[in-house]
């Protein structure tokens, strides 16, 4: 529905990209892609947070912005969506992680695989639960 009614712009962060920086900055980069990867430029942003992406476009940060605008949660939606796709698709890189099942959140089964496995290319290093089964 989102997509029927609303240009969409998406802006992506490996996990080499968040190990390298940190999750703040390579999120700000994401969101900077996102806004660049519209069709158009808008003539405003609100993002959701303290901090804006570096953009020559007015912009206008909303802490709890998913939770109070419904531009910014239709945003988060689209962003959940996308991950939730990536994570299906990487399932079918390394199935013996099960991504397709957890998409990657702190569940049992997530850490049992990582457990069991070892990191995949797609966890980040710098995260504590995934840097405690670095060797």
């Amino acid at each position: 529905m989102i997509l029927g009614h609303a240009d969409v712009g998406f802006g992506i962060a490996s996990a080499g990209t968040i190990d390298r920086s940190n999750i703040l900055r390579a999120t700000l980069t994401a969101m900077a892609d996102a806004i660049r990867d519209l069709p158009t430029a808008p003539d405003l942003v609100l993002v959701d947070g303290h901090l804006p992406p570096d953009i020559p476009i007015p912009c206008r940060p909303i802490i709890h912005g998913d939770a109070t605008c419904y531009v910014i949660s239709c945003a988060s939606i689209m962003a959940k969506v996308l991950r939730d796709r990536l994570m299906e698709f990487y399932h079918g890189l390394c199935p013996g992680y099960e991504f397709d099942r957890h998409k990657g959140y702190g569940t049992a089964l997530h850490a049992g695989r990582l457990t069991a496995l070892g990191p995949s290319v797609f966890h980040r290093r710098t995260f504590q639960p995934v840097a405690a089964h670095v060797g």
